[in-house]
């Protein structure tokens, strides 16, 4: 599952940006789970339930240029369904004002973050979807560890978890 590059048919290119400018909202987009299906009973027998793929969808308000970092906590993040990204892209759409522009943002998130808001925050959610949710939410931190130790993990065997590499190259052994 990756980030995606969002194409809405029938959107604008004024309002949803393909670079990001000064003013613009700030969304992103990532598929959460495939199409699934569930077998449910009910009064008639059991029955198969078929569902669409879902979208996790993140967006926050624009940046100021005198903070252009974008913030950990997102104005609104949502569970959305739908056969590709573009559902995604018109639900973030709803949530920015007429008159303004959309920019998606394609960096690494912390997804896992905006999987638990969801998780936590959106109700009405049926079980198949909080069960994806949480299975998102462990591989995306198992992802994120892997990195961590890939990416700032020493070559070399060392404590717990060995030293920790900074960015400029210099190595600081944690102290115990």
């Amino acid at each position: 599952m990756t980030v995606v590059s969002l194409h809405v048919p029938g959107v604008s290119p004024e309002r949803l940006l393909r670079d990001w400018r000064p003013g613009a909202w700030i969304g992103a987009v990532r598929q959460a789970f495939d199409r699934t299906t569930e077998l449910s009973s009910t009064p008639l027998g059991e029955v198969v339930e078929a569902h669409p793929p879902h979208w996790l969808v993140a967006l926050w308000s624009p940046q100021r240029l005198q903070r252009p970092f974008l913030r950990r906590w997102p104005r609104w993040v949502s569970l959305v369904p739908g056969e590709s990204e573009s559902a995604a892209g018109l639900a973030l759409l709803r949530e920015v004002p007429q008159d303004a522009a959309l920019w998606v943002l394609h960096e690494e998130l912390e997804w896992a973050l905006m999987a638990e808001i969801v998780l936590l925050s959106e109700p009405g959610l049926q079980a198949f979807q909080q069960q994806a949710l949480q299975e998102f939410i462990v591989a995306e931190r198992t992802a994120t560890t892997a990195r961590i130790r890939s990416a700032y993990a020493a070559s070399h065997a060392g404590p717990a978890y060995g030293p920790l590499v900074r960015t400029d190259g210099t190595v600081r052994t944690p102290v115990r």
